[in-house]
């Protein structure tokens, strides 16, 4: 974990804050959804992605604002005798991810919903699942601005920290797999990127990508002295004892099992 207590803490209440963002952007998306008529969807749809897409960069904006005050705050608390001077991060251009918004926006939202339809479900019917797909879509892009925001620091940092996954306190087995690997997270790249794929809600993501649809993790910055959080630490152990002898679909199966069983007696790892 953090080297000070309150790098923990302020790691903790990041996190916090970027899901309020997220809270307030699903608040005016949901207030919007009503403009996607699904009886009237090539009518309706143009002014609505308009107005959902316009939504997005504002929120990015706030999102990436946030990550980039906190990294600097936590630099300062982790890495007291670092040059306190940082690359100051193009706020406009991580806010301004249009076109793929856009895209994930309308193949979640209008095309989800005539797919559906042509399946046999009703508009209605269709419109509510799409929601559920559209809402989760929309909210990633925005907390990807604050994840890219990290990122770009990380790249531009003389000091080179490590990265440890920071999940919520119930992440999905695919998010709690990430987490068990520790600080290795080195480069821009590596720190959300790999070669798989799996399949998320609605939505086709790169193993690795990490950040999916719904999706309630971040990532603290590792600088020399720092730890694995408590949450890291016991997704660790419990990956190394359940995938002893496994490797690849057979490893993930029995990780997920085995967390699936933890849970089921009721215990819970400590905090971040």
């Amino acid at each position: 974990m953090a080297v000070t207590a309150e790098g923990a803490l302020l790691t903790e209440e990041h996190r916090a804050r970027q899901l309020a963002v997220r809270a307030a952007f699903l608040r005016e998306f949901l207030a919007l959804w009503p403009l996607l008529d699904p009886i009237r969807l090539d009518e309706t749809a143009p002014v609505w992605l308009d107005l959902v897409v316009s939504l997005s960069e504002r929120y990015r904006r706030e999102s990436a604002a946030r990550a980039a005050a906190y990294y600097a705050a936590f630099r300062g608390m982790e890495a007291t005798e670092l040059d306190p001077t940082l690359v100051a991060l193009d706020l406009d251009a991580l806010a301004a991810a249009n076109a793929a918004v856009r895209t994930s926006l309308m193949v979640t939202g209008p095309i989800g919903i005539k797919s559906k339809t042509a399946r046999g479900r009703t508009p209605e019917a269709a419109a509510r699942i799409a929601l559920i797909d559209a809402s989760g879509a929309g909210s990633r892009h925005v907390l990807d601005a604050g994840r890219e925001a990290l990122r770009e620091q990380v790249a531009n940092d003389p000091a080179k920290p490590l990265w440890a996954r920071i999940t919520d306190e119930a992440p999905c087995d695919f998010c709690a797999m990430l987490a068990s690997r520790g600080a290795v997270y080195v480069t821009r790249q590596s720190a959300l990127h790999s070669s798989n794929r799996r399949r998320t809600a609605g939505t086709r993501s790169r193993w690795g990508e990490a950040y999916h649809d719904n999706c309630g993790c971040t990532a603290e910055p590792q600088f020399s002295g720092s730890s694995l959080p408590d949450r890291n630490v016991y997704y660790q152990a419990l990956w190394e004892s359940a995938t002893k002898g496994k490797s690849g679909k057979s490893a993930r199966a029995a990780f997920r099992e085995a967390l699936k069983a933890d849970r089921a007696t009721g215990f819970a790892p400590t905090g971040a």
